[in-house]
């Protein structure tokens, strides 16, 4: 086992910081992708209706999806991001936190 606390520290770091940051990219894509969708499209929803009864019509119905799938194309990579950051800090500080009462 290696001696220097630094190089042990460092290299869990590592370690979990990668495993960490590609486990959060493969599960949050699809979810996070869905999720902005749904909540887009009923913030949109209820504001945009134009017609005496409150229902939309077709054609505002295509425009919402379309401005729904537009926004959380546009945004999915920038969200991945901010969670892989998160996933990956997080590890950090709690292999820190293990390894810290180990060595």
């Amino acid at each position: 086992m290696e001696s220097d606390e630094n190089k042990m520290r460092k290299a869990g770091q590592l370690m979990v910081a990668n495993l960490a940051g590609s486990l959060a990219l493969v599960t949050c894509r699809e979810p996070l992708r869905s999720s902005v969708s749904t909540h887009l499209r009923q913030l949109l929803t209820p504001t945009t209706s134009g017609s005496a009864d409150g229902k939309l019509t077709e054609q505002e119905q295509n425009i919402i999806e379309q401005c729904v799938q537009i926004c959380a194309t546009d945004n999915l990579e920038l969200g991945c991001m901010l969670i892989e950051k998160a996933a990956t800090e997080k590890a950090v500080r709690d292999v820190d936190e293990a390894l810290s009462q180990q060595l």
